[in-house]
């Protein structure tokens, strides 16, 4: 009976597609099916399995662990030859330890695997690039009572057809909240029969990010003129608003300085022209308090000399600084600017205190020297973008020369208007003359 089961499972090896053969624990070959015999060309019987069949000098890796008898040890492995891939599975046969090695060529199955992953790659790039796609709303009796989504749904708002089909408010539900009264007006202006424009909204992505699509309805009649259904085309304008907005948001900063250097070159006194900065800078980025410090000259203190919205208990307590405040102090000396996009972590008592959940401090600078402060803050944290610190320092810098020119030449006047005074009031004749010419006489 045993010899019979022996050769039951010598038949079923000899006629085996996968490559087997047996080796004794020196590595001689024992035994080859006819698989293995094919692939090397010949009988090895006896020969070293490692040389006839790999070509390798070494034992190959799976054979030389020795795998307890029970145990089976796999791996694959790559013919650097054919560039064809195999997984081996070597065990350890009874007491006589003769290893059983079943090499399998998988070379096809992995080019299927590497050809499917393709393929949903390139599956997953054509859903991404997908950016439109049409629903059908069924009206029965001035109705809605049935809404298709089209298989394309999915790519713009990463809900499928059968989400919609399961969850019919589904469509109103990923409707920004700020956007469904509008939706629904649209929607029953619609059923009711009027002639509506695409419009646009945002909708809430099932990741949870916000998306805009113009929404582009065409209506259905019947032959007695009764709306039976619409179709719609969503299409993802994304990409465009932002862009917009990127723009719409350049162009204002780009006014807004644009409105400084007027400001700077119109302004006839430094109170005007601190308030015009202080407010073009609070508009910047929509924040809503600030104020300014001048450098009081031959001082080591600064004095708030015009603010906006900013606490009554804030001007009173912080009218006026000294380079021994930690942070002014930082500024003042290093001409370094400093931000605080979340005051309740940086900076709790202060946020607490004077509800400043963002704030930002510019020194103005004049050749090399800070010369003034620029203080703007808000009541909800900000992130301050790299563009944004730059933009705003890039102002400050302006705002410093502009000061300090306008300083410089009230200075000149009220010089100028001293000696005027001193000279028209003298009771000594005063005359100047310049190559011969009278040019002054008091």
């Amino acid at each position: 009976m045993q010899g019979h089961s022996q050769d039951i499972y010598k038949a079923m090896i000899e006629a085996m597609r996968d490559m087997v053969y047996m080796c004794t624990p020196d590595y001689h070959l024992q035994y080859l099916n006819p698989a293995m015999r094919d692939r090397i060309g010949r009988d090895a019987v006896g020969e070293i399995c490692h040389k006839a069949i790999y070509r390798r000098d070494t034992p190959c890796p799976w054979c030389a662990g020795m795998p307890p008898p029970g145990h089976t040890v796999q791996c694959e492995t790559t013919c650097p030859e054919t560039g064809r891939t195999s997984r081996i599975a070597c065990a350890t046969m009874g007491d006589a330890e003769a290893r059983l090695v079943i090499v399998s060529d998988i070379t096809d199955h992995r080019m299927a695997e590497l050809e499917l992953q393709e393929s949903e790659t390139r599956y997953k790039r054509l859903v991404a690039s997908v950016t439109d796609y049409i629903y059908t709303v069924k009206i029965e009796n001035g109705q809605a009572v049935s809404t298709f989504h089209g298989p394309g749904c999915i790519a713009v708002t990463g809900y499928s057809t059968a989400d919609y089909e399961n969850d019919p408010d589904l469509w109103y539900k990923m409707v920004h909240t700020e956007d469904r009264e509008r939706v629904l007006d649209q929607t029953a202006q619609l059923i009711e029969g009027q002639a509506i424009q695409p419009f646009e909204h945002r909708i809430i992505h099932k990741n949870g990010h916000i998306r805009w699509v113009r929404n582009t309805p065409v209506p259905h009649r019947n032959a007695l003129g009764m709306l039976v259904s619409y179709d719609g085309m969503i299409t993802d304008i994304t990409e465009r608003k932002l862009a917009e907005a990127q723009i719409s948001d350049h162009t204002r900063k780009l006014e807004i300085i644009n409105r400084i250097t007027i400001a700077v070159n119109k302004a006839d006194n430094l109170a005007s022209m601190l308030d015009e900065m202080l407010n073009s800078s609070l508009d910047l980025l929509q924040f809503h308090s600030g104020c300014i410090y001048l450098m009081n000259e031959n001082s080591r203190t600064a004095e708030m000399r015009c603010a906006s919205c900013m606490p009554a208990d804030f001007i009173n307590r912080m009218a006026q600084i000294d380079r021994d405040h930690d942070e002014a102090g930082f500024l003042i000396d290093n001409g370094q600017a400093v931000f605080h996009d979340n005051c309740y972590i940086a900076a709790p008592a202060m946020a607490r205190r004077w509800n400043f959940a963002a704030l930002a401090r510019m020194p103005l600078m004049s050749k090399d020297q800070t010369i003034g402060m620029l203080v703007i803050a808000s009541g909800q944290p900000h992130h301050f973008s790299e563009n944004e610190r730059e933009l705003l320092q890039s102002i400050a810098r302006q705002m410093g020369t502009a000061l300090a020119k306008t300083r410089s030449e009230i200075a000149l006047r009220e010089s100028e208007n001293r000696y005027r005074t001193i000279t028209e009031q003298s009771l000594v004749g005063i005359q100047i003359i310049q190559a011969g010419r009278l040019i002054f006489i008091n």
